[in-house]
């Protein structure tokens, strides 16, 4: 089953799940995120122990989301 919505001007509906696809879309969007960093998004790390360790803290960076206010 889809979990894309189809376009408003298909003439025949296609059936797809809502909540799926605003999960789907919640984890692209993070994954968009992380690749921000170039370690990630080039797979620097050769081995999974440190390249996960990088996603995680990529993950917590993103979680908290270090949005300081600076006085000028």
């Amino acid at each position: 089953m889809a979990v894309i919505p189809p376009r408003r001007n298909r003439k025949r509906k296609i059936e797809y799940i809502k909540e799926v696809g605003k999960t789907r879309h919640r984890v692209e969007n993070f994954f968009a995120k992380i690749k921000r960093y170039r370690r990630i998004g080039t797979r620097y790390d050769k081995l999974e122990k440190t390249y996960m360790g990088f996603v995680n803290i990529a993950a917590l960076v993103d979680w908290v989301k270090f949005d300081f206010v600076h006085a000028a």
